[in-house]
C-alpha cells in the first residue's frame, strides 16, 4: 500500500517517521546484543517519535470503539492522523507479526500489540540491564521498525540510508 496516497498536505506518517525507524533499528539491535540500555541510547525526541505513532493507532483504536468518532478531545492537529496511523500500524504488524487479518481475534491481536509497543516505548529512556523477556519485545520493535524504514524506502522509489 502506498501512504502518501492516504493521506493529504502537511502529514505524512511514513516519510516523517523514515529517520526516526533507522535510528531505532540502530539503537534496538544494540541493545539486543549488549542486554543493557546505556544513558541516552535512544535520543529523547527520537523516543517522542515513536510514543506518538503509537499513540495515534490507540487514539484510531478509542475511536473505532466510539463510533469512529475523532472529537476535539484527540491532541492531534490532522483528523485522519489516527486512523492512517493504524493502517500503517496494520500493515507493517501484518509482516513483522505474522497476522493473518481473515482469522478470526486479530484485530484484538493487533490492537494489543500497538499498546503493547506504546507502553514498552515509555520504558526505553532507563538505563539498565534488561531480562530475556525486554530483549524479545525489543527484537520485534526492531522488526517493526526495519519494516516501516524498507517501506519508507520504497515509496521514495530509492534507497536513503541514515546514520548519526
Amino acid at each position: 500500500m502506498v501512504y502518501h496516497n492516504l493521506i493529504s498536505g502537511e502529514i505524512n506518517l511514513l516519510h516523517s517517521n523514515h529517520y526516526t525507524a533507522a535510528v531505532m533499528v540502530e539503537d534496538l539491535e544494540n541493545i539486543v546484543s549488549t542486554g543493557k540500555i546505556k544513558q541516552d541510547e535512544i535520543p529523547l525526541g527520537i523516543l517522542s517519535s515513536v510514543q506518538s505513532l503509537f499513540y495515534l493507532g490507540i487514539q484510531a483504536i478509542s475511536g473505532k470503539k466510539h463510533g469512529g468518532i475523532y472529537s476535539s478531545r484527540n491532541y492531534y492537529r490532522h483528523p485522519f492522523a489516527p486512523p492512517t496511523a493504524y493502517l500503517l500500524l496494520a500493515d507493517i504488524m501484518r509482516v513483522t507479526e505474522n497476522l493473518n487479518f481473515e482469522a478470526k481475534g486479530t484485530t484484538k491481536q493487533l490492537e494489543f500489540k500497538i499498546r503493547e509497543f506504546y507502553e514498552f516505548s515509555k520504558t526505553l529512556d532507563k538505563p539498565r540491564k534488561v531480562n530475556k523477556k525486554f530483549i524479545k519485545v525489543a527484537d520485534r520493535l526492531s522488526r517493526f521498525f526495519k519494516e516501516l524504514s524498507h517501506l519508507a524506502s520504497q515509496s521514495y522509489g530509492e534507497k536513503y540510508s541514515f546514520s548519526r
